[in-house]
């Protein structure tokens, strides 16, 4: 009988193939878990801006009462309502400049007005397939009515 051992026993090859399906789980995991925690810090940064950006709506901006040329500071209220004169100045001012006033560079923006029945107001920006999507429901008044404006945020 030999007493040299052998490097390829069955024993020595299960053992091997327990370790590398040990690590090969462990790696898996590990790379779903970072891929997990990227997503929540990017559904975090994007529910902070679309937060920033639902507040804009509701402030009065700077000057008060801005218009194209002199704006400094988005804001569509007057008096603690929506000022539908600037609601419409939004489109003269051009889909990236709000975006640039909103602090949205890096993500996509969708304003919607409307109201109790859910008749749409006013609406601004684009929906388009959208990978990941925010939305901020806020209340406000237009003139004497109670309406519902929706902050949507989304990346592409």
């Amino acid at each position: 009988m030999s007493t040299k051992a052998q490097i390829f026993s069955s024993d020595f090859v299960f053992a091997v193939f327990i370790f590398l399906l040990t690590i090969s789980i462990i790696y898996y995991l590990w790379v779903v878990k970072l891929h997990y925690i990227k997503e929540e810090r990017e559904f975090e940064k994007m529910s902070y801006h679309a937060q920033i950006a639902s507040n804009v709506w509701m402030r009065e901006g700077f000057p008060k009462y801005w218009n194209i040329s002199n704006i400094i500071d988005l804001g569509l209220q007057n008096d603690k309502r929506l000022n539908k004169t600037k609601m419409q100045m939004l489109n003269e001012i051009g889909y990236e400049k709000v975006k640039t006033l909103c602090a949205l560079d890096e993500y996509e923006l969708l304003l919607r007005v409307y109201d109790t029945e859910n008749k749409t107001l006013f609406e601004f920006g684009k929906l388009e397939e959208a990978k990941n999507v925010v939305k901020i429901k806020r209340v406000g008044l237009l003139e004497s009515n109670i309406v519902f404006i929706d902050t949507i945020v989304w990346s592409k």
